[in-house]
């Protein structure tokens, strides 16, 4: 889980700004709230955003997410 700013830049993952993984252990879902990171919003448009990011929680290669992508904008 994670909001993406509809403005083109880079964004350091922190408190403010994260990202949610959800770990569907055994002992049932955790959320992991992953504050080391960035995401890079490439382009903006009225319907898309494109954008690629890199997250870690812990420290942990388990908990490790990287990649590029191209998503809708929900509309209002």
């Amino acid at each position: 889980l994670i909001k993406i700013p509809k403005q083109v830049g880079t964004y350091e993952f922190s408190l403010n700004t994260n990202m949610t993984l959800v770990d569907d252990g055994t002992d049932g879902p955790n959320n992991l709230v992953v504050t080391t990171g960035v995401l890079e919003v490439k382009e903006v448009s009225d319907t898309t955003i494109t954008a690629g990011l890199y997250g870690i929680y812990g420290n942990d290669p388990n908990n490790e997410v990287s990649g590029q992508f191209t998503v809708s904008i929900c509309p209002a």
